[in-house]
């Protein structure tokens, strides 16, 4: 088992003195780490933040951060120019922990992607050299420049950096979560008890209203979940199907009408029956089909060529129209979905 701190006592060896509890820089990083995680610190907003610069430069702001149990400050902007890119490339700018002897520091760092490649390069994480991922940038083919666009602020991205944590974010809170639940249910069954009558019983129509609430109570955006590629129609379910068909008749007495339907159709069958009065619609043709949009010849019989009719459908809109004065056909139409 290892242990510090103690102190030491000199043992004399000649002309050598040596230290029995001697301690370095690894074993205070080593403890440090255990009560500080790594990460850039909250606040300002601005800690450490990557920002354009001119031409190809970028510029670290002022800020500090803590990496396996060191810390690192950056006092002034500090600036990193970017090589130009004929192809195109993702670079990364970190703050590098490393141990290596003519290091011994943390510093800010560039990592250069591959040539004409999306993806962006890897960063290091090894016993000696440690980084946290302040930025991703986009270094566009033949750019003479780096835009604020072109940058991705990945401080907060706790998977490559994220915001320094301290003991309480870093222990096991199971068993203390347990026990602020026992006491939380402890309060509700008091709480129970005391409200009564209406007070309940209001507060119980309240939560079920509002679960009941289905038209978007919260005002959540599309946005919001992710779905702001998605229309504006109603979505359908195997246990919410469509409704089927719709089915109707109207009788034309005028040269034309036109009706209005429920829905835009993709078919309509539309067929006739006899007239009101005069000649009766011996229909040769049967039922027709008319395709949205479009229009269709209801009626035709060579015998009869003095009569005509037709049914045309615009969006929503079915229109019948006729020749023929002795004639005022009714026609039924399924709509199809």
């Amino acid at each position: 088992m290892r242990s510090w701190h103690f102190d030491s006592q000199a043992i004399e060896s000649g002309d050598t003195t040596t230290y029995d509890r001697a301690y370095g820089s690894a074993e205070e990083r080593e403890e440090r780490k255990m009560l500080v995680g790594n990460g850039i610190y909250a606040n300002p907003a601005t800690n450490m933040q990557v920002v354009a610069d001119n031409g190809m430069t970028v510029k670290v702001k002022p800020g500090a951060c803590w990496i396996e149990g060191a810390f690192g400050v950056v006092d002034n902007d500090e600036s990193k120019t970017l090589t130009a890119s004929e192809n195109g490339r993702i670079d990364l700018i970190v703050a590098r922990f490393d141990l290596s002897l003519s290091a011994r520091d943390i510093h800010i760092d560039v990592i250069q992607g591959t040539e004409g490649s999306t993806s962006p390069p890897g960063i290091t994480r090894s016993n000696s050299v440690y980084d946290i991922q302040l930025a991703k940038i986009n270094v566009r083919a033949g750019a003479a420049s780096i835009l604020q666009s072109d940058i991705t602020d990945t401080r907060y991205d706790s998977a490559v950096c994220g915001i320094v944590a301290g003991i309480l974010d870093q222990i096991d809170t199971t068993n203390l979560f347990a026990q602020y639940q026992d006491t939380f249910d402890d309060f509700m069954a008091d709480l129970e008890t005391a409200l009564s009558g209406d007070v309940a019983g209001n507060l119980l129509a309240l939560i079920n209203n509002h679960i009941a609430d289905t038209d978007n109570p919260h005002n959540v955006t599309k946005s919001q979940v992710g779905l702001e590629n998605v229309d504006n129609v109603k979505q359908y379910s195997e246990n919410n199907p469509p409704p089927g068909p719709y089915k109707n008749t109207t009788q034309l007495a005028t040269s034309e009408i036109t009706v209005t339907l429920p829905f835009e159709p993709t078919a309509i069958i539309i067929s006739t029956t006899k007239p009101a009065f005069g000649t009766d619609i011996d229909n040769k043709k049967g039922a027709s089909i008319l395709y949205q949009n479009g229009s269709v010849e209801i009626y035709y019989n060579p015998e009869k060529t003095d009569i005509s009719l037709t049914a045309e459908l615009n969006d929503a809109s079915l229109t019948f129209s006729k020749t023929g004065t002795n004639l005022m056909p009714v026609f039924e139409y399924i709509c199809l979905r």
